[in-house]
């Protein structure tokens, strides 16, 4: 063999396992600083990595991150549509979303998110759930939130107010 085609003693480039997201601040109607509606697959997989799940729904496709907490909707397309952000064992996901949006994070009363967003376009429920009964709320800045049985955070989720409304019709 030639010597220049033999690449056996080339070094092997080594892969590097992806950081884990840090999550951060919610921009409503936008997501993350990082994370956002409008992203492409790819840029999903570059910043969560590879998913747990893939996931078809009638006329949505899902990435499942459960240990992040996080499911990525991108409906019939191959751009975030929608970001769910999930607390600690809520529809599988072991650890808890680390994000929050001005003061309200994760088991926060449904009373304080609107005391401090004011009064839902939109409300639901409650709605059986598994084994729990929840309630929701959407806001027209793109966020809704759901809540467990002792009206407390348990999913934020964000949209883009302009291409969706609620999961659930008001």
């Amino acid at each position: 063999m030639h010597l220049k085609l033999d690449t056996r003693n080339l070094p092997v480039a080594k892969a590097h396992p992806l950081t884990s997201w840090h999550g951060g601040h919610i921009i409503p109607g936008k997501g993350t600083r990082d994370l956002r509606i409008g992203q492409s697959m790819t840029d999903v997989e570059l910043i969560l990595g590879n998913p747990n799940e893939k996931r078809s729904l009638v006329d949505h496709f899902f990435y499942v991150y459960k240990s992040p907490g996080i499911d990525v909707d991108f409906g019939c397309s191959q751009w975030v549509k929608r970001l769910f952000f999930y607390d600690v064992n809520v529809e599988g996901h072991t650890n808890r979303a680390p994000v929050a949006l001005d003061g309200i994070g994760f088991r926060t009363p449904k009373t304080k998110v609107i005391n401090m967003l004011g009064k839902p376009q939109c409300e639901g429920g409650p709605v059986r759930v598994a084994n729990r009964k929840k309630t929701w709320i959407y806001y027209d800045s793109g966020l809704q939130f759901d809540f467990d049985s002792r009206d407390r955070v348990i999913i934020i989720s964000v949209c883009d107010p302009k291409l969706n409304r609620p999961a659930e019709e008001c």
